[in-house]
């Protein structure tokens, strides 16, 4: 194999305009640079690398940065460009899909959906990454997971059928695909693969479009998913268990939610944690496992946010709102706290800010096209 291209650090740091406090500008560039999805760290527990999404050289690759330096590698492969997969319908048959990639943040592992297979790099060396296995073919992949342990990497996947060959961005998906799957009764799978064997196995197979799916952090094997579709589709939140059944977290209707969405664990594990409205007015709220409601906090409409996920601790959400500021709410009052300004215009799925914590919790990774291009930033915590 050819010796993997380094490219000098593009690091940059300035003060927020609104807090004051030290944000950073990982990349610079037009290449949209993204880090991975909010139900993925982007960062290692040894604090040695970020991971990111970008098109530099002209095709959808996988990048790791090393952040004491701020010089930064492909970790991927790939020539062929976008794969078609949730969010991203005008993607082909072949390419790297941007729904995949997904961090082992304690064993500096990536994972990725490349040409409808799983592959892994290992970002501490410097060799070829590994095709572990094909997915089902026939199939459209989503946001995939990876467990605790690193042993397995969960993926959902749905017929193509579903898919009207026709679509070229997401809103068109989010409008048809639902109509099409209950329309021809085609089905989701929640398959896993054993890193270690390369075998794949169906744990669920699912009467709709599932495109969330994460392993509780506690490592009990139970995977939170959902069903895909916006406001039209409930309840959205569902619960696998070990045994293969499932079931949803609550039910929305009985309690008049009009939408609910981003739903993902409490990182200490055994709670969940999501964001939705009543009688337009948003909130957020955490449930255990089985369903109960923990807390759910009425913010002002003003404070429209799109994501929410909680600090390492589980003492702060962050959320990203739509006025700009990225800030951090107490779920145990709900006093809101400005992080910084993120100014990002969140058009496109490319450039939604996706806040998320690093595992030392010691500041937040998000990404904004602020600058007037799609780029990785992070502000502290402290």
């Amino acid at each position: 194999m050819p010796p993997q291209p380094t490219f000098p650090s593009e690091k940059s740091n300035f003060p927020d305009p609104l807090t004051g406090r030290t944000v950073t500008r990982w990349t610079c560039g037009s290449s949209k640079d993204q880090h991975l999805y909010f139900t993925s760290f982007s960062v290692t527990v040894d604090n040695r690398w970020l991971v990111f999404l970008s098109e530099r050289g002209g095709h959808p690759n996988l990048y790791a940065l090393s952040r004491p330096e701020g010089a930064l590698r492909p970790v991927s492969q790939n020539g062929k460009g976008l794969l078609r997969s949730y969010v991203y319908p005008y993607g082909g048959a072949h390419g790297l899909s941007k729904a995949g990639p997904v961090l082992d943040p304690a064993r500096n592992r990536l994972f990725w959906i490349q040409d409808n297979a799983v592959w892994m790099g290992v970002l501490d060396e410097a060799g070829a990454p590994l095709r572990l296995a094909s997915l089902p073919p026939g199939t459209w992949s989503a946001f995939t997971h990876v467990s605790p342990d690193g042993r397995y990497v969960c993926v959902p996947v749905t017929d193509e059928r579903a898919f009207d060959p026709a679509m070229k961005s997401q809103g068109e998906q989010m409008r048809d695909t639902v109509a099409r799957i209950r329309r021809h009764g085609w089905k989701s799978h929640i398959l896993l693969l054993d890193t270690e064997s390369g075998r794949i196995d169906t744990v669920a197979e699912v009467p709709f479009w599932v495109t969330h799916v994460q392993f509780d952090p506690a490592e009990s094997g139970r995977i939170l998913f959902n069903q895909e579709g916006g406001s039209i589709v409930r309840p959205r939140i569902w619960c696998l268990e070990t045994n293969g059944s499932f079931r949803p977290l609550y039910d929305p209707d009985a309690e008049k939610v009009e939408w609910d969405s981003h739903e993902n664990w409490d990182p200490r594990g055994g709670a969940v944690v999501y964001h939705g409205r009543i009688d337009e007015q948003p909130y957020l709220a955490a449930r255990t496992w089985e369903g109960r409601l923990l807390y759910r906090h009425f913010l002002p409409p003003a404070l429209d946010f799109l994501h929410a996920t909680l600090t390492m601790d589980g003492r702060f959400l962050l959320i990203d709102c739509r006025d700009g500021v990225l800030a951090r709410v107490d779920p145990s009052s709900g006093a809101v706290e400005p992080l910084c300004r993120h100014d990002s215009s969140s058009r496109e799925q490319d450039c939604h800010v996706h806040p998320i914590t690093t595992p030392d919790a010691a500041s937040v990774i998000f990404t904004s096209d602020r600058a007037g291009s799609v780029d990785v930033y992070e502000v502290s915590l402290s």
